[in-house]
Formats: structure tokens, C-alpha cells, sequence
């Protein structure tokens, strides 16, 4: 007898329990990650039963051996030997089942249609346009999305969702060019934001710096989805608003390592970091040395 199909809704974190071995690891918080969703798993052998999920799911393997797994795909079979960092792509709606031998450390990257939706409609001139499946493959653009939203997810000030959301975006504007139904390479190209709207984003984002802003948020004040005013935003300024934002920061706390006297780790939080370790990392990345070491060279 066939196994009845399973539906998963994976806006609620517990969903995977119903078809793998043991819980999550860690997921991100469904509130905060607003339609998009991030699962880290370490699963010992099993198979799943058939299933599908409402949402679009993304697995990225991260472990470091070589594994052997069979992968169903609406009715179609295929053996995988996974490497580090392989890719597989299983749309909304789409029958899949898995099978495997060994340990299994992966990343679940998912969202929702609606999400997907509202970026095709702002970055293409779309006829209709779906996910296309993917058996697992070497897909290095999405292995490092994996990567940077499961660093995200582990970080001390995750609550900071602007730079998820900003991954996402550019996850989404991936698919879009390479794995659905109506492949473009080209996205609309509006030149980007006007001069008035550009005035308007900067002195908001100059006027917010240091509280913890949201995509969204900044996107509204133009009337405009997530992804198209980062498409717009990096047309305009050369970076994403995200590394813009970041940017800023810094430069506001090299002025107070400069002028200032203030413990570090209380200029982080006073520049808008949520934590020591973060604007440590972000301060060596741009400025090319830890806020001590530039304290010192002044």
C-alpha cells in the first residue's frame, strides 16, 4: 500500500519532526524572520516518508564526509553522493522523499510562495513563473547564503533581522535568474531610486542608525516590497542597504574611538551592535583591524 502523502507547514518550526529521526538543532525565530524560515538539522540514518510542504525548502548539506542518499522527486529517483555544500531545490507543492545510511548535517532554507511571488512581480516583466526541482548539485552562490544565515542563526544578537532578510532577497533574486520555468539573466532596471526617494531612505537610515531597523520597515517608507528596494538601494549606492548600514556604523564609531575615551564594547552598542563580538567582526571586515588596534594607531 502507498504511503499516505504527508503536508508540511514549515511556518511552524516543529513540522520536520513529523518526517526525520530527531529535532532541529536550532531554527530561527518564526516572528522575526517574517515569511522565511532557517532550520540547522544533524540527523542520524533514516528515510522520510512522502511529503510535500506549502512552503519553498532548500537543503544545503554541510557535512564533511561523503554521504550516499536516495532522493524521490515527484515520482523520480535519483542515488546522490553528497559533498560538502551541495544543493538540492524542492519547490512548494512538490512530491519528495529522501533515504539515507549516515549521519546527515544540513540547513533548511525556506519561504514563502507569497514572498516569492511579490519578487517575481518587482524584478522580472513576468509571464508565469515557478521553482523549478533540483536533485542535489554543486551550488556555490547558495551554499554561502547557507552558510551566512546559519552563522546568523547562531549569532549572540540574532535578533537583528536586517541581514537575513537582506539574504534572502538575494537568494530569491538567485532562483529567479537560474532554477525556474522562465530563466532571465537580465532584472528590471529602473535606474534606480530617484533622487528624492534616495534623500528620504538615507536621512531615515542616519536617523535610525543605531536602533534595530528592519527591511521592511526602511522599503515602506517608499512604498515598495523588500526585495525591489534592495534591487533599487544597490543600483544607487553601489552596496546593498544592509552593507551600507554597516558601513555607516563603523564610520560613526571610528569617530568616537577617535574622540572618545568610552570602553569599546560600549561604543558598539552605542553605534547600533548588539553585541562586542559583532561589532568586532563587522569593524575588522570593513576597517581592516579591531576597533582596539585602530584606537591605538590614532
Amino acid at each position: 500500500m502507498k504511503e499516505k502523502l504527508i503536508t508540511l507547514d514549515l511556518s511552524d518550526e516543529t513540522a520536520l519532526r513529523k518526517i526525520l529521526p530527531c529535532s532541529a538543532l536550532k531554527t530561527s525565530d518564526r516572528n522575526k524572520w517574517n515569511k522565511f524560515y532557517l532550520e540547522h538539522h544533524k540527523q542520524p540514518s533514516g528515510e522520510t516518508p512522502p511529503h510535500l510542504t506549502r512552503q519553498h525548502m532548500i537543503g544545503v548539506y554541510l557535512g564533511n564526509e561523503t554521504v550516499c542518499l536516495e532522493r524521490v522527486i515527484n515520482g523520480k529517483t535519483q542515488t546522490e553522493y553528497l559533498s560538502t555544500g551541495q544543493t538540492c531545490i524542492i519547490p512548494a507543492g512538490v512530491e519528495h522523499q529522501v533515504s539515507w545510511n549516515n549521519e546527515l548535517e544540513f540547513v533548511i532554507l525556506s519561504f514563502e510562495n507569497s514572498f516569492f511571488t511579490n519578487v517575481v512581480r518587482d524584478l522580472i516583466n513576468p509571464d508565469k513563473v515557478e521553482i523549478t526541482p533540483l536533485f542535489s548539485t554543486s551550488e556555490p552562490f547558495i551554499k554561502q547564503i547557507g552558510l551566512q544565515l546559519k552563522a546568523e542563526l547562531e549569532a549572540d544578537d540574532s535578533n537583528d533581522t536586517f541581514y537575513a532578510q537582506s539574504l534572502f532577497c538575494s537568494l530569491a533574486a538567485h532562483l529567479l535568474r537560474h532554477y525556474c520555468t522562465k530563466k532571465t539573466s537580465e532584472m528590471k532596471n529602473n535606474g534606480g531610486l530617484s533622487q528624492k526617494q534616495l534623500k528620504q531612505v538615507l536621512e531615515y537610515m542616519h536617523e535610525h542608525l543605531t536602533e534595530d531597523l528592519k527591511l521592511q520597515n526602511i522599503a515602506a517608507i517608499l512604498n515598495l516590497s523588500q526585495c525591489y528596494f534592495v534591487n533599487l538601494f544597490k543600483q544607487s549606492m553601489g552596496v546593498p542597504p544592509y552593507n551600507y548600514l554597516i558601513q555607516q556604523r563603523i564610520e560613526q564609531a571610528k569617530v568616537l574611538l577617535e574622540t572618545t575615551k568610552l570602553p569599546i564594547s560600549q561604543i558598539g552598542l552605542q553605534v547600533g551592535f548588539r553585541s562586542p563580538s559583532r561589532f568586532t567582526s563587522s569593524f575588522g571586515k570593513y576597517a581592516g583591524v579591531t576597533p582596539k588596534q585602530y584606537r591605538k594607531l590614532q
